[in-house]
Formats: structure tokens, sequence, C-alpha cells
């Protein structure tokens, strides 16, 4: 009697064994059918490390660095640099002091990443978006409106090759420029009254793009175009809430994207988070496929890297959560995400190594392709492989 019931308790065990192994093949099964046999969780983690450009602060680092951790051990494709801190509410020293120190900042910032090349960006556009200012030591800059207006493309390029010698002094090799933003609203507080545009004609902002980014890669740098599928009609600000440009929004907007990706100079489309209902009624550009994988990639054939603005900006961030933003945003057709980190509603403690956790467990769950992180990743490797160290 006893041996019988030890074996029927064996039997239930080997039972419960049986299906709990089963259930762990099918939960492997359900995590992992989008990756290959040959990829492990690691070399998924890596890839998408790769996809981030991430913000921090301080002027120094060291290997307790938040920064440091995230160059050398989670990988992350780049940094970008601030000189104001607005994560306190205020204005605040960030990256920038004055030229020696920055020159010793990146040389840092790229040992951290040890023998791998990495993405330095800074948003250098002259004039009123200018990171490394006069009151730091740098030299002053002059404004794409200004440029604009002195409608000299020569002058154009004078300018921009200056602007591109100051960053490669100090190590910098993505310059997150130019705008080539319309300027349709003469009141927009993102583009016209921060004097972003080149001008109201979309010729001509193409024409003295293409100078200003002519100017750049003769000094080795590479840019990105901004903000498609343009942000000058705007009557507010992606930054603080969500944009509506349906009513304003029109196609000429697309002209100077459309002469730069065709003449080959664009290195980056970098979007914009504006709503317009007129490409789709349902999601900003940044989350759209309709705009990025239908507009941008489909009918203006681009095949190069999309970066997001910073992700992290109100326009996105007040209307969906962490975990929706980023499968919109891959499954649109995003390949790199700007992580600044330098919003006034503060500093995100571990904001890079969350966006990677959560992508890594969107592709596990299935909501995100594996060969969407591949997709993405070539297009930035190849990227990176471009820029200078």
């Amino acid at each position: 009697m006893m041996r019988y019931g030890m074996c029927e308790a064996f039997m239930r065990f080997r039972a419960v064994v049986i299906l709990l192994a089963l259930l762990f093949c099918m939960r492997l099964s359900a995590y992992g059918h989008n990756l290959p046999d040959s990829v492990s969780l690691d070399d998924l983690r890596r890839r998408v490390a790769g996809l981030l450009i991430v913000g921090f602060k301080g002027t120094e680092i060291d290997s307790d660095s938040e920064v440091a951790y995230n160059l050398a051990r989670l990988g992350v494709g780049g940094v970008i640099l601030f000189d104001e801190d607005l994560t306190a509410g205020g204005k605040g020293k960030r990256n920038v002091e004055s030229p020696e120190q920055l020159k010793k900042l990146v040389a840092d910032l790229k040992r951290c990443a040890g023998g791998r090349k990495i993405l330095v960006c800074v948003d250098q556009e002259g004039g009123k978006v200018n990171r490394l200012k006069p009151e730091y030591g740098f030299p002053p800059t002059v404004s794409a409106m200004r440029l604009g207006q002195l409608d000299n493309l020569d002058s154009t390029y004078h300018y921009a090759y200056n602007l591109a010698s100051v960053l490669k002094d100090c190590g910098i090799n993505f310059n997150l420029a130019p705008c080539v933003d319309v300027n349709v609203n003469d009141s927009c507080p993102v583009i016209a009254l921060k004097e972003r545009s080149f001008s109201a004609e979309p010729d001509k902002v193409a024409e003295h793009a293409g100078a200003y980014i002519k100017a750049h890669h003769d000094k080795g740098i590479i840019t990105a175009i901004k903000h498609f599928p343009g942000h000058g009609s705007s009557a507010g600000d992606s930054h603080v809430g969500f944009t509506d440009v349906t009513g304003t929004w029109s196609a000429k907007e697309l002209v100077p994207f459309k002469k730069l990706l065709s003449s080959g100079a664009a290195d980056v489309v970098m979007t914009a988070h504006v709503f317009n209902a007129e490409i789709d009624d349902v999601y900003p550009a940044t989350l759209s496929a309709q705009t990025i994988d239908g507009l941008l990639r489909q009918q203006l054939g681009w095949g190069g890297v999309v970066l997001t603005d910073d992700i992290f900006m109100d326009a996105i961030m007040k209307n969906y959560s962490v975990e929706q933003a980023f499968e919109l945003a891959l499954n649109a057709g995003i390949d790199m995400f700007m992580l600044g980190n330098n919003s006034p509603s503060g500093y995100k403690d571990g904001c890079a190594k969350l966006v990677v956790d959560t992508i890594v467990q969107l592709v596990l769950d299935g909501k995100v392709r594996y060969d969407r992180i591949l997709e993405a990743s070539e297009r930035v490797a190849a990227l990176v492989g471009r820029a200078t160290r």
C-alpha cells in the first residue's frame, strides 16, 4: 500500500514537472520567436543600446558616472552635449564651461567607450540655438535666418565651415543641424522666433542648407536635417505639449527634404513630434508609420538613419507610455532615439537602461520584430562608420 502511494505521488510529481517544462518551453517560444537561434539576449541588448543617444549631467566624468556606465557597459551609440541644465526647473551648468574643459570631457567620453566609435552630438545651429557660446570662450555664430537674409551661399558656407571647425577641434563629430523647416509662421515659437529657418522660400532653404552641410562634411562632421515633415508652420512647441499643424502645414514644407535627400547631401533625418491629420490622423510624426515608412521612406526614398527629436518631450510623454512610444516609433521606421534627459520635468536616473529594457521586452513579447532592430542597427553602424573619431 505504501509502495503504491509512493508510486502515485511520483507519477503526480513527474506530471507536474513535465507540465512546468512544457509551460517553460512555451514561454521561451513566445519570447524568442522573433530571435534567430544565433542571437543571444546579450546580442539583442547591445544592438538596442547602440540605437540610443543619451544626455547626462556633468562637466567632467569619472568611472562612477552614469554616462560612463552607459558607454562602457550598456553600449549606447552616442551622447548629446548641452550648455544649460534645465532639469532643476531653471538654468545651470550642464556639460560646457570652456573649450579646454569640453575637449577633455569629449576625450574622456570616448575613452569610456574603449575602442568603439561613438557619436558625440550637439545642437550647434548658430545664433540663438547655440550650445557653445561666446560667454564660454567660443567664437560667435550666425543664425540661419541671418544667413538667409544675406542670401549668399559662399557666406553660408564660410560661417558654417568656421562653426564646424570649432566642433572638430573639440572632438564633436555630429551636429544636429541644419534646421530645414520653412518659415511659414512668423510667430512660431520654436522656429521663427528662434531664427532657425533660412527662409520662407523652400528652394532657398534647400540651397543654404546644402551649403551648410557641405561645410560640415568638409570638416568631417555629419549632420541631421530637421524637423521632418516640417515644424515651421506650428503655433505651438512640441517640447511642452501636443502640437497640431493640420490646418497650417502644406506640402511645400517637404521641398527642402526632397531636394537634400535626392542630392545625397543628407546624413540623418530628424523627426518632429508634430501631429498632422493630413498625413496621419491618429499619431504624431515620430510615431507614425504613414509618415516615416510611408512618406519619408517609400515616397521620398530615404534609406538612411531616421532619428527622433528627444522622445521624452512632453508632446510624446504626456500622451503615451514609454512602452507605447517605443513600440510605435520602432514599428513606424525610427532607427535611433534621442534621450536628451534635459527637461524642466526633472532628470531621469537610469533612463538609458530603462529604454534598453523596454525595447528588449517589446522584442521578446513579439511586439517589435527582431528584423526591425537589426535593420536599424545596421543603418546606425553605417552612420557611425562615417563619423570621425
